[in-house]
């Protein structure tokens, strides 16, 4: 289940990270820095979600990566599977 939610939420970032992203007129490196913090934000949500985030036993660094490891794959998934602009 935790996988699940935080598979969506990489799937909800995308159109969060194209906003930003054209917002702020950002490309590059920086939009690469800009999916990173969008993917972490949406990994700790996640993990508050599923229950996964308990202060201070549960919140270690192994767990935050692995939540922003798969919000952060699976937005980079979409990303490369939606339709270019032509």
């Amino acid at each position: 289940m935790e996988t699940v939610i935080a598979a969506l939420s990489g799937g909800v970032g995308i159109p969060v990270v194209n906003f930003l992203k054209g917002k702020l007129g950002w490309s590059g490196k920086a939009s690469v820095a800009l999916t990173t913090a969008v993917s972490v934000v949406l990994g700790v949500a996640a993990m508050f979600i599923t229950g996964q985030l308990g202060l201070p036993t549960e919140f270690t660094p192994e767990a935050i990566a692995g939540f922003v490891g798969v919000v952060f794959s699976t937005a980079t998934i979409v990303f490369k599977l939606l339709p270019k602009p032509e």
